[in-house]
């Protein structure tokens, strides 16, 4: 970042040169010295700042971010098994259709059962038919 403020070199060595001509030499040395004392204790306020920043963070590190961490960790095995349970009912939903279809034909043509007790009688043949149809 080239400028503070929105302002460049050029701009900012007018403006000390304009602020030298308005106070004269006295004012700009107890000016200087001022700002110099501004910035030594807001720099040592941000240096507190961080300080106390890095001791919550480090705290919370080492604590509260291990709870979540294992807590987050016993979530998704949950979700995990969560998931295996709903695979293994849709499985089985999937099947009581085919299943009822075979019952439901089975009750309807036992010949499809395949384990019926009797065999299908057969059909008769021109054979079988006697010729004289009052007998």
């Amino acid at each position: 970042m080239n400028s503070l403020f929105g302002i460049g070199l050029p701009e900012l060595v007018t403006i000390l040169i304009l602020a030298g001509l308005v106070m004269g030499p006295q004012r700009i040395r107890q000016v200087a010295r001022t700002l110099g004392q501004w910035t030594a204790v807001f720099q040592r306020y941000t240096r507190q700042f961080m300080g106390q920043l890095n001791k919550e963070l480090d705290s919370m590190d080492s604590e509260d971010l291990r709870a979540m961490r294992d807590e987050i960790q016993q979530l998704r095995r949950q979700v995990g098994s969560l998931q295996d349970d709903f695979k293994v009912d849709t499985r089985k939903l999937a099947q009581q259709p085919r299943q009822l279809t075979q019952e439901i034909g089975q009750i309807l043509d036992p010949r499809l059962a395949g384990s019926s007790s009797t065999p299908p009688s057969p059909l008769p043949t021109l054979a079988d038919i006697p010729d004289d149809p009052e007998v």
